[in-house]
């Protein structure tokens, strides 16, 4: 098996594919009718630090992400799963 995280751009997409996958679940967990609001895991801090984000653009970039996370965790499971490991990576080329 090779090496899962290589370099920073690898890094950055396996935590967003942990963010997507932390965010499904706790949105299944709310459509279940379970309490999932105190455990979202701030991966994005994580991700935008990473990516070098300015403090100026930090809050757009924040905005269309959690946008996309929202449209990615209303997916059925099968599809969210094939499509999160597909992910453009366009977003983390600066």
């Amino acid at each position: 098996m090779g090496k899962l995280i290589s370099d920073s751009r690898s890094l950055i997409l396996f935590l967003i594919k942990a963010d997507l996958r932390a965010n499904k679940l706790l949105t299944s967990m709310q459509e279940a009718g379970f309490t999932s609001a105190y455990y979202y895991t701030d991966l994005n801090v994580a991700i935008f630090e990473l990516m070098d984000i300015n403090e100026k653009d930090r809050e757009d970039v924040a905005t269309l992400y959690v946008q996309y996370v929202d449209e990615f965790c209303k997916l059925e499971v099968a599809e969210f799963y094939s499509g999160r490991m597909k992910l453009p990576i366009w977003f983390i080329m600066n």
